[in-house]
This record gives structure tokens, C-alpha cells and sequence, in this order.
């Protein structure tokens, strides 16, 4: 029985962090997207280390729009791109079904239009904006 009702909360708690982290990116507001090709280059020419995600990453790795890794001194993020706002929606449902049990996604997983940020602990600040200020 109790195994029953943590299932159950699971299954109602997942669709509202989805909808919580949509929301509060502004997923839902206007249709503008983020390419990763355009993106990645702003990323570089600021100076950040870009590479691909690992093959074993098979949500970013199979996100339609491409993904990329970029690193910061304490920090990673993996930026993967949908082809429009549920393209996003796929990948944060996709991150959200294969995290880590023992992984909060609210405080690291971010949406903004067609594009997810999955960050490896709470960003900075300044990690965001950089991340942000590329977004193309």
C-alpha cells in the first residue's frame, strides 16, 4: 500500500513541476525560437568552453533542435533545444523521468521558449545570465 501511494504522488507531483518550470520560464508567452547552432557560437565567443553531451545523456542527446554542454569553474549546464515550446516541454519531461532519485530538478532545471537548461548545481547568477545573454 504505501509503495501504491508513493507512485500515485509521484505521478501527480511530476506533471506540476513540469508545469511549474514552464511556466515560470515563460515558455507559454509568444513563439520565438532559440537555435543551438547560433547559441553555442555566442557561448564560445564569450570566451566558454562548449562541447557536446555525452552520448550517455539520451535526453539531450536525442533533443531535436541539438544540445550542448558549456562549462563554468564550478558549474556545468546542459543547454538542449526543441524545435518549439513542446519540444521543450518533451525534454524537461524527459530529464524529469530520468534523473537521479536522490536529484531536485526544480532548483537546476530551467525553460526559456524552445530551450532547457539543466545545470549541474544551483547556478549563479552570472552563469545564468552569460547562458542567457546567448540564447539566439
Amino acid at each position: 500500500m504505501v509503495r501504491i501511494a508513493a507512485v500515485r504522488s509521484r505521478r501527480l507531483f511530476l506533471p506540476a513541476v513540469l508545469a511549474l518550470v514552464v511556466a515560470a520560464a515563460g515558455c507559454g508567452g509568444g513563439s520565438k525560437t532559440y537555435s543551438e547552432a547560433k547559441s553555442r557560437s555566442c557561448v564560445k565567443d564569450a570566451g566558454l568552453k562548449v562541447s557536446s553531451p555525452a552520448a550517455a545523456n539520451v535526453v539531450a542527446s536525442a533533443a531535436e533542435g541539438g544540445a550542448f554542454v558549456v562549462r563554468f569553474p564550478n558549474n556545468l549546464v546542459i543547454v538542449s533545444f526543441g524545435l518549439d515550446r513542446n519540444g521543450a516541454e518533451r525534454i524537461v519531461r524527459g530529464f524529469q523521468r530520468f534523473h537521479g532519485a536522490n536529484i531536485g530538478l526544480t532548483d537546476v532545471l530551467h525553460a526559456r521558449h524552445n530551450a532547457v537548461m539543466l545545470w549541474a548545481t544551483h547556478p549563479q547568477d552570472e552563469y545564468v545570465k552569460a547562458i542567457d545573454d546567448c540564447l539566439r
